[in-house]
């Protein structure tokens, strides 16, 4: 059955497509480091800027992450405040604070921080589990390759402190390797097709 296509154009979907399609940017209190983070608050990009140890980088960069998140949690909440994908009951009781009564605390304010790390072991983030801030970043030198680790890391922070479980995997990892199986499916699936193809053709050959 073919749905139509008007069915997939909804204001809902398109405010979730716009949300996913987000970039934030943030900076450090000099305004030389920065971080981009998307609508879903997985961190894309960072950089310290013109730094020269490693220390400062870790602070350059705790402060862009940090405005980064902050950026888009505001812009975020503003969105579905004003938008269609709340129904007008949970937008005011959201509005009211009655979702955060005191009784009710969230589970994450009991957690404790996490950490993330890249595969190198040269960049570990520490995130706070009730702020979903972070609290730290270490990198182990200036290097490209390094530096060029700091979102993995990140990442896996984060994913860390919103499950409440050390070695939970971000969604943008899980996706890319559900990608990769998908794509070496295919590409076996190709394989085998043109093998097919190969015989079909030498067959018609000596059928001719």
């Amino acid at each position: 059955m073919d749905f139509p296509h008007e069915a997939l154009d909804t204001p809902q979907l398109r405010e979730l497509m716009a949300l996913a399609e987000a970039r934030y940017t943030g900076h450090d209190t000099l305004g030389a480091a920065t971080a981009v983070v998307d609508g879903g608050l997985t961190v894309l990009s960072a950089d310290p800027g013109p730094v020269e140890r490693p220390a400062q980088a870790g602070t350059a960069l705790t402060e862009a992450l940090n405005d980064a998140l902050a950026r888009a949690e505001r812009d975020i909440e503003a969105r579905i405040m004003s938008g269609s994908l709340l129904s007008p009951q949970l937008k005011a009781a959201m509005a009211d604070g009655s979702l955060t009564s005191e009784e009710y605390r969230p589970a994450a304010e009991l957690m404790r921080t996490f950490e993330g790390a890249s595969d190198d072991g040269r960049v570990v983030i520490a995130v706070d589990a009730r702020t979903r801030r972070v609290t730290a970043v270490y990198v182990q030198d200036l290097a490209a390759e390094s530096l060029g680790q700091v979102p993995v890391a990140a990442n896996r922070a984060l994913a860390a402190s919103q499950v409440g479980r050390d070695g939970a995997e971000p969604l943008n990892e899980k996706f890319d390797k559900l990608m990769a199986h998908f794509e070496a499916d295919m590409t076996a699936l190709e394989g085998r097709l043109a093998a097919v193809d190969d015989q079909l053709e030498e067959l018609l050959r000596r059928l001719g």
